[in-house]
């Protein structure tokens, strides 16, 4: 029993470094992108539309666009 207990370090799959990496610099980009963009929404979407309804209509796309 103690031989199936015991696996070889060959069967097991190096661990990745690079993966940690990886998902910090997509954070750190999406939040860059992000705070770029709301300061600059608003205004983009009152100069684009005369009513109310069209201003949220321009929020509510912008931002299923961006997800």
């Amino acid at each position: 029993m103690s031989e199936q207990a015991s696996v070889p370090a060959a069967d097991t799959p190096p661990v990745r470094s690079g993966a940690a990496a990886f998902i910090f610099v997509t954070i750190l980009l999406d939040m860059l992108a992000l705070g770029l963009i709301l300061p600059i929404l608003p205004k983009l979407v009152e100069s684009s539309s005369t009513t109310t309804l069209r201003r949220r209509r321009g929020f509510w796309t912008v931002g299923t666009a961006w997800a």
